[in-house]
């Protein structure tokens, strides 16, 4: 079954903390979480964390030092992922169909960090805790939805499918980065959270989110007299859609606190 690879690439550090003329630059280290989660599937959710304690790729970075993050802290593969497209979606809506046949979520959470003085047995205090946390907050936002897919129009589904994954960022933060920002806030000189990032996909197969998208958009302009929107471009239509389907692409995540700012690159890939 198909393989999709999502992960980070590249660091870029765009305002370093420590490169004034008396320290030597940064040490930065990166934390990957992993999850996936069946829309109404209770005990689907799963997640795992990359190994993360190294700074050694990534040490005494300046402003401007640009950095290839390894791909055993960075990237993760997501097996046996089966795109839920027309065929699935009518499957689903018939008497007695298979309760695992339902829509996924998946994708990382990241966070990064700036070395100073916290040991790394330290650090596993927490981080050891944080996919717990994150499998939590997903078992309940997107496990636990009951509402039977079967009742769902095509719309809803996607709706309920992105207010879902929207509803990640809000929940993981107070119970991950508030833990770890309380432990790291009891050293003399701790390391130094400098923000997480979120990227998360949909195993809808594209071309059912373009159709879902396209029919919203006519009955949009529709009941409301206004023209649909302009550019009919495939890009612009799944980004409209804001499901996130599962499609080879890029993105960018900025880790930024109080004037230290990280940029990295990352993809999705297929296989």
């Amino acid at each position: 079954m198909p393989t999709w690879n999502l992960g980070l690439d590249t660091l870029r550090v765009q305002n370093a903390d420590e490169d004034n003329w008396l320290s030597d630059g940064d040490e930065v280290y990166m934390v990957v979480i992993a999850f996936r989660s069946k829309l109404g599937v209770p005990g689907s959710t799963q997640t795992w964390t990359n190994p993360w304690a190294s700074y050694d790729w990534a040490k005494h970075v300046k402003q401007g030092a640009v950095r290839h993050v390894p791909d055993n802290i960075g990237r993760v593969g997501f097996d046996n992922v089966v795109k839920f497209g027309f065929a699935e979606f009518t499957a689903a809506r018939k008497p007695g169909a298979d309760p695992q046949l339902k829509p996924e979520v998946l994708g990382i959470v990241s966070l990064a960090f700036e070395s100073d003085s916290t040991s790394w047995s330290a650090m596993h205090g927490i981080i050891d805790k944080a996919g717990p946390a994150v499998k939590a907050e997903l078992e309940k936002i997107i496990a636990n939805d009951m509402t039977p897919l079967d009742k769902l129009t095509a719309q809803q589904m996607t709706d309920k499918l992105k207010g879902s994954a929207n509803t990640i960022k809000d929940a993981i933060t107070p119970s991950l980065l508030g833990k770890i920002g309380l432990f790291l806030s009891s050293g003399s000189d701790p390391d130094d959270l400098i923000d997480y990032g979120i990227n998360w996909y949909t195993n809808l197969d594209p071309d059912l989110v373009l159709c879902f998208q396209g029919l919203k958009e006519a009955k949009d302009a529709h009941d409301s007299g206004k023209p649909a929107p302009a550019d009919h471009s495939r890009a612009a239509i799944l980004a409209r859609a804001g499901l996130n389907p599962l499609d080879p692409g890029s993105f960018q995540n900025l880790y930024d606190k109080s004037g230290v700012a990280y940029l990295v690159d990352g993809s999705l890939r297929h296989g």
